[in-house]
């Protein structure tokens, strides 16, 4: 495990974990930039391009996803004698962990993704509640880990943005333990 920014990099992954880093993730701008730094490496006037938006509202939203550590500037090329910025994802892949203590930020999560399905025209939610030892909850947990890295292995350069969320989660009764 290694720190990037303010963001911490486990297994290939930028593990998402705080307030601030949750509300970069919060904006659709944000969103739609992620979403194409995981196809490729962009220079910033190739998302201004590609976003619609002027070079400062790129540059913008980039220095926020920046500072919470889910992208980063990688070696750019000389063009006409200045260095061309380019940006890539800080990982391939982002896991959100949240704390229990933070109620706040589960809701932050569950409002980003309710946005997001709000323009969908396509939505679907597969919801499965099941009683699990503590052995077999982190059982499951990997299985739905390795499902969405298959699915990132099924992606294409073509096709429209499909968001996928997987939750885990547990209501402990008083006095139960929860690994």
């Amino acid at each position: 495990m290694r720190e990037s920014g303010s963001a911490t990099q486990r297994d290939g992954s930028t593990v998402i974990s705080s307030a601030s880093q949750l509300r970069a993730l919060a904006n659709e701008v944000r969103l739609r930039i992620v979403g194409l730094l995981r196809l490729r490496v962009w220079t910033m006037s190739e998302l201004a391009t590609e976003l619609n938006l002027g070079k400062g509202s790129v540059s913008y939203h980039l220095k926020l996803l920046e500072r919470a550590g889910i992208a980063r500037q990688v070696p750019g090329r000389t063009v006409r004698g200045g260095l061309q910025q380019s940006w890539s994802l800080a990982a391939p892949a982002i896991a959100v962990e949240l704390d229990h203590e933070n109620p706040g930020a589960r809701a932050m999560v569950l409002r980003t993704l309710a946005s997001q399905m709000e323009g969908a025209t396509d939505q679907r939610l597969f919801v499965s509640q099941v009683r699990l030892s503590g052995e077999a909850r982190q059982s499951a947990i990997a299985i739905l880990e390795q499902a969405l890295e298959r699915i990132r292995g099924l992606e294409s350069e073509t096709g429209p943005l499909v968001t996928l969320a997987s939750f885990a989660f547990s209501h402990a009764a008083p006095g139960d333990t929860v690994d």
